[in-house]
């Protein structure tokens, strides 16, 4: 079947101005759209040159040679899909056997092989490679998504807390760096307000309509480099209006003029839950790792040693969610593990780990090279002996619509698995505190480590919103970004529909590179009517409406710039309009919870102000634990 050859007839459209590439387009001649003919082949050899499409049939096998997809060198070529065909609807994979060297593009449902791609690896072949084309053979987007707000927290914006930044030269392997800034800031970040408002890894309503919880991560992106940052959230309300985000208090949801101790949320120890767990900074006289920087030490804040706060060497955050009693779980890295805190901060109970549910490779449990267990090893042993990469814990973590269930999303694939496309969901009661063992697969655009998820969150009770990225930043257009965004979208999940491969269901709801902006709410950042939105992660999605989605970035501060060359990255939260409406399901709080009683930040200045750095120095890049 993948031998037969049919000829193919070149179509140029000059006019093609949309925001798809203009291109060459071909399409092979005869082949028929009868959906009653039997499967049959055609083969097509690109010899044009430059940037190509080729809409094939979706009743053929099309087998092409010198396709240029990304990676290979060459110009990029894509492959049309007419007749509602979508990418979410194939599967890539490499050959075997007379086809070993070749990539196989699928019909999921069916198994048929749509297209063969001679000498390309399957691990260069994405969503990016694939358009739609309408009955002319026309590039068409999948979905049009309107901007209807955005609103800008400035990068350097800061908060009361310990002074922090000051192990970001240290990694992982215990090697020290010699920066002494990062696109132009200057570090440590001092107190009495040296943390800064930044790594917004997820994001909850707040305490009134149009504010909002936003979650920092671990800080610097590692282990090693974030012992002084501390683990908290902030409330927060963008005002789409002016385009500005303001601090609010956590209680009331009313303006403050600063990031105070009134608009942030702390998480700590002061229980003891971890003292038979794992250390944490608060009990030690020096901050980890600080004698290869001087010998005697860096002294542990004396606040973080009296409240025990938690900090980005003892937990990576990078998930939350508020459940009925008022109580908090958190989905982290580390471990990976759940954290369940209290309305206070506290932490409640011992962290939770995920069992190795597919019992894929040796661990008995899901475990990175940062758990606790590989402790007492050297980083090459730790890599070792993790079953998941360092980095792709809890990144997703959805509340089911009734509140009794979440659902955890891993970030990347577990090493053992021969599939480094797909994504493990588990399921964890909520009421017995256990992972029930339901796993779900959730399949990547492409194979890890080219994409990774951002977020997780619930639209009804089986379907749920995707964060899917790859690790690109900025603008493809501008030839400073020398990794540009290729692929930031929106996929809406099914969990009740899986496929003959044992995914869920995934169906496009927003592409974050392509969205329509006619009223230039984008500013600079809008082209020719499209804003984009080309941040290496961006980890904040919550549903407005039915139909409105607020979406953010995660600036990892001062390390990304996506939005100007050599800039660190704001803060930017933008409201979206999605094309069709969604079926959702809202998890009503229970009456009287306050997120924020007995709290206690008596160690802090509650009347601290914001400070702003205006810092100019050369900028020195490095590469970090995207976070």
């Amino acid at each position: 079947m993948l031998n037969s050859s049919a000829s193919v007839s070149a179509l140029t459209n000059d006019s093609l101005t949309t925001n798809i590439d203009r291109q060459q387009l071909l399409r092979p001649s005869d082949l028929t759209t009868n959906i009653d003919q039997p499967w049959s082949s055609s083969s097509y050899q690109d010899g044009l040159g430059g940037k190509n499409t080729l809409v094939v049939s979706p009743y053929t096998t099309t087998t092409i040679t010198n396709f240029g997809s990304a990676g290979t060198g060459a110009e990029e070529d894509r492959i049309g899909l007419p007749n509602g065909l979508t990418f979410t609807q194939l599967s890539v994979s490499q050959g075997s056997d007379d086809n070993a060297k070749d990539t196989l593009v699928r019909v999921t449902n069916t198994g048929a092989v749509l297209a063969v791609l001679k000498d390309v690896k399957a691990s260069t072949v994405d969503d990016v490679s694939f358009v739609r084309v309408d009955g002319n053979n026309q590039p068409i987007p999948d979905v049009v998504t309107e901007l209807v707000g955005r609103a800008v927290l400035q990068a350097d914006t800061f908060a009361p807390g310990a002074t922090s930044g000051q192990f970001l030269n240290l990694n992982s392997n215990g090697t020290v760096g010699t920066s002494t800034n990062f696109n132009g800031r200057l570090f440590p970040f001092n107190g009495p307000d040296g943390q800064p408002v930044q790594g917004f890894s997820a994001v909850l309503p707040g305490p009134k309509s149009g504010t909002y919880l936003v979650m920092v991560d671990n800080g610097y992106g590692s282990k090693a480099n974030s012992p002084d940052s501390l683990l908290r959230f902030y409330a927060v309300e963008p005002d789409f209006q002016n385009g500005q985000v303001y601090p609010v208090d956590l209680q009331t949801g009313d303006r403050l003029e600063s990031f105070t101790n009134n608009s942030l949320f702390q998480l700590n120890d002061k229980d003891n839950k971890l003292a038979d767990f794992q250390s944490i900074v608060a009990d030690s006289d020096i901050y980890p790792g600080s004698t290869l920087i001087q010998p005697e030490g860096i002294p542990v804040d004396p606040t973080i040693k009296q409240g025990r706060l938690l900090t980005g060497a003892d937990f990576d955050p990078e998930s939350f969610r508020q459940v009925k009693d008022g109580t908090y779980w958190f989905g982290e890295e580390f471990g990976p593990y759940l954290l369940h805190v209290g309305a206070d901060g506290t932490l409640l109970e011992a962290p939770i780990a995920a069992p190795n549910t597919l019992q894929l490779g040796n661990n008995s449990l899901v475990q990175s090279p940062d758990n606790p267990a590989f402790a007492n090893l050297t980083d090459a042993e730790r890599v070792k002996a993790a079953n998941l990469p360092r980095s792709k814990g809890f990144e997703g973590m959805a509340l089911s619509a009734d509140g009794n269930k979440l659902y955890t999303l891993l970030e990347g694939p577990l090493v053992p698995d021969s599939q480094q496309n797909r994504l493990l969901i588990n399921e964890f009661d909520l009421d017995n505190e256990h992972f029930t063992g339901t796993t779900y697969s959730y399949r990547l655009d492409a194979p890890f480590p080219n994409r990774a998820i951002g977020d997780m969150t619930a639209i009804n009770d089986h379907e749920f919103i995707v964060i899917e990225r790859d690790n690109g930043q900025g603008d493809a257009s501008n030839p400073a970004f020398t990794n540009p965004a290729r692929s930031k979208k929106l996929y809406k999940i099914d969990i009740n529909k899986i496929d003959n491969e044992g995914f869920v269901e995934k169906q496009l709801l927003a592409d974050l590179l392509n969205i329509s902006d006619p009223q230039n709410l984008g500013g600079d950042a809008t082209q020719n009517g499209v804003f984009k939105f080309p941040f290496v992660t961006i980890e904040d999605v919550l549903p407005i409406d039915n139909q409105t989605l607020l979406v953010a970035n995660d600036n990892n501060y001062p390390f990304s710039v996506g939005r100007t060359p050599g800039q660190s990255d704001n803060n930017e939260f933008i409201k979206i309009r999605l094309s069709q409406p969604l079926d959702l399901t809202t998890l009503p709080m229970s009456d009287g919870i306050d997120s924020t009683q007995n709290c206690d930040w008596s160690s802090m200045d509650s009347d601290s102000e914001t400070q702003e750095f205006n810092l100019t120095t050369d900028d020195t890049p490095l590469t970090r634990n995207l976070i």
